[in-house]
Order: C-alpha cells, then structure tokens, then sequence
C-alpha cells in the first residue's frame, strides 16, 4: 500500500477569521481524457458529471469533475470510490476507447478559505478570479508551478500541486501571508 506524503501536513495558515490556509483532505485523484462528442457516454457509464465547457467544475456522488481541456478532466473522489472508478473505467474501454489516469500518488491539496484568500492566491497567480466562474477550475501556474485551481466559491479555493512543488507553494502561500496579517 502507498502511503500518502504531504509536505505541508502539519501546517496551517489562520489570521482573524480572514483567511485559512490548511492541507486539503486526502482523496483519489483521476486525468481522464475522453472524446468531447462522447462526454455523455463517459458520464453515465463512469456516474459523475462532466462538464461540457473548460473552465467549469460539477460535483456528483462524491466526485468533483473539472474540465481543463477540450478533452481532459481533473477528477476528484473520495477514496471508497476509487476503485469503482477504475473498474467502471475498464468496462466502458471495450465500447469507447480514452484514458484514466489515477495521479493521486504525485498530486496534494491546498484549501483556501476566507475573504482574504483570493487576495493570498492573487500574490502569484496570474488569474482574474473575479471574473472565474464559482463553481470552476483552471490549469494555471502559480509562480512558475503548473496548479489545478478549483473555485468552489468567492471565498473558497483548492489548489492541487505536484508533491514536489507542494513546499514551494506552501512557503509562497505563508509568505504572501504575513501581508494580510499586517492588513498591507
């Protein structure tokens, strides 16, 4: 069994009720990339929804579906789902090749709360996020590191990060940090 690393575990970032900065609750992790004409065949087959436009995110039995390309999908789900996923996933392969890839071994969470967070985020991430939809995703960087950033409302992000840059963003996250605390 693989056992899950988290740089940042013991970690959080808390000022006044402004903004939380915690490690993301651990899930299974999913690229999928399907034919966009076929998304409804993936959905009903694999039980989740997926969205039809990049950018925007749907939630369904315990799975958070992001699009992120023509023809790829972030896929979130808790763990006790994971395997059905999988075994789904091999069942519709013989009617509609595409791929599913399970990324959960290389991949950590960061979950920003509070009306500060989009600031926090803004330190280094070249996105409007006044103008993303809620719920919505993209695949951006923050400083030079490629991120998923989910947008699940106007004061709640995840930002999900290759383990190896886990750190990296933490640090930027905690350093940019300090600002709002001092209210700057």
């Amino acid at each position: 069994m693989l056992e899950q690393t988290n740089p940042y575990a013991h970690r959080r970032i808390a000022i006044d009720g402004r903004l939380d900065v915690q490690p993301a609750a651990d899930c299974a992790r999913f690229n999928l990339r399907f034919a966009p004409e076929k998304r409804e065949m993936a959905e009903n087959a694999l039980g989740l929804a997926l969205p039809a436009k990049i950018g925007l995110m749907a939630e369904k039995n315990g799975f958070t579906a992001a699009c992120i390309g023509p023809d790829e999908w972030y896929i979130l789900a808790d763990e006790d789902k994971a395997s059905a996923l999988i075994a789904a996933s091999e069942k519709l392969y013989a009617a509609e090749p595409h791929s599913l890839v399970d990324i959960s071994h290389r991949e950590t969470g960061i979950e920003l709360k509070g009306r500060e967070a989009a600031w926090l985020l803004n330190a280094a991430l070249p996105v409007n996020l006044e103008e993303m939809a809620a719920p919505g995703a993209a695949r951006t960087i923050f400083d030079r590191v490629q991120i998923i950033l989910l947008k699940y409302a106007s004061e709640h992000y995840r930002i999900e990060v290759w383990n190896s840059f886990g750190d990296h963003v933490w640090t930027l996250l905690e350093t940019a940090s300090h600002e709002v605390e001092l209210s700057i």
